[in-house]
């Protein structure tokens, strides 16, 4: 046998079914889609509500790392657009530097979690990157305000 597992077994088994029964395939492609599009259209306005309500959702939950660096990302990147002042102990420019240290890992992070492209040494280094901006996000705070 080798180095065949029953894992190249099945997948060899799998493919040949798949070949012999080409429409069957399409048909459960496209009806599992359906049943995808039919539970989001269902479950997207209870998301909505649950959001609305107290912050996050249940689907938010499968993944709160990514909700998280999402919301904090993209509120710290629109404060530095329509801040009107900063903290005393920065200037405006080092203000505006920090905020981009912090926006723009976690929005990298956040869209880049589910990217299958990505090697498994670019999500680790997205990560720290990530953890970096969460740690300087923490140590300004008290001065996140518009």
């Amino acid at each position: 046998m080798g180095d065949h597992t029953p894992l190249d077994g099945f997948m060899a088994e799998a493919d040949r079914w798949r070949s012999e029964h080409p429409w069957r395939c399409r048909w459960g492609r496209v009806w599992r889609r359906a049943g995808d599009v039919w539970r989001a259209v269902r479950l997207e306005p209870v998301w909505a509500w649950q959001r609305a309500r107290r912050g996050y959702s249940e689907r938010d939950l499968w993944s709160l790392d990514t909700y998280i660096a999402g919301v904090v990302g993209a509120g710290v990147q629109h404060l530095k657009e329509v801040k009107h002042s900063h903290p005393v102990e920065v200037t405006e420019q080092e203000w505006d530097d920090i905020l981009d240290r912090i926006a723009g890992p976690l929005l990298a992070y956040a869209e880049g979690k589910f990217d299958p492209g990505l090697s498994f040494e670019d999500e680790l280094v997205q990560y720290e990157a990530a953890r970096e901006a969460m740690r300087l996000f923490a140590e300004h705070l008290g001065s996140m305000w518009d």
